[in-house]
């Protein structure tokens, strides 16, 4: 964790532990569980998923925010017998201060991720073909019974337990969410 005056903040975004909510969807939680119980055994699938998904790297003040984790990856993991499909969910995250003048070095440090936000978004503007540096895009791996609502739902609860400085704001649309499908590489119409 890194500490500026009263501010405390982490790096580390893990939404497994927030899949096992009451409130996220029912076959979420249970797919949820059963990928924690066989990670806390190293089953290879588990750690395959729980590898796939985002994490922080290094070029952050330079930008460099946009961590997509590894789809291959995720869409690989199919443990059938158990119910569990790996399904990856491109996640978009807007973090602004709660108080600019609070802690003008977490200010600066937004401002240079955001890259002096060069081509300004908010969470209200929706999907944009444009480019854009106030959000984050960030990749997550979880069970296929999960839906973008409850995805959106564990990384926010994962992101605000660890910091109370910014204001976030999360969209996982249903359609930034697959599982692999089977590819048909000859289609003949007669």
């Amino acid at each position: 964790a890194l500490t500026g005056g009263e501010a405390k903040w982490t790096l580390n975004v893990d939404v497994l532990p927030h899949l096992l909510a009451s409130d996220l969807s029912e076959t979420c939680r249970t797919e949820a569980k059963v990928l924690q119980d066989h990670l806390t055994r190293l089953d290879i699938w588990a750690v395959k998923m729980y590898d796939a998904s985002a994490r922080l790297g290094s070029g952050m003040l330079n930008g460099n925010i946009n961590q997509f984790g590894d789809y291959d990856q995720c869409v690989s993991v199919q443990q059938r017998d158990l119910g569990i499909v790996g399904q990856y969910c491109l996640a978009v995250i807007y973090m602004e201060l709660r108080d600019s003048e609070s802690d003008p070095n977490l200010a600066t440090i937004l401002d240079l991720v955001q890259s002096h936000q060069a081509l300004p978004s908010s969470f209200t503007d929706g999907n944009t073909l444009l480019p854009t540096f106030s959000s984050v895009s960030w990749g997550i791996c979880v069970p296929s019974a999960c839906s973008s609502l409850d995805v959106a739902q564990a990384l926010t609860a994962s992101l605000r337990s660890h910091n109370h400085t910014f204001l976030i704001h999360v969209r996982v649309d249903q359609d930034s969410c697959e599982v692999q499908r089977p590819r048909n590489l000859f289609s003949i119409s007669l």
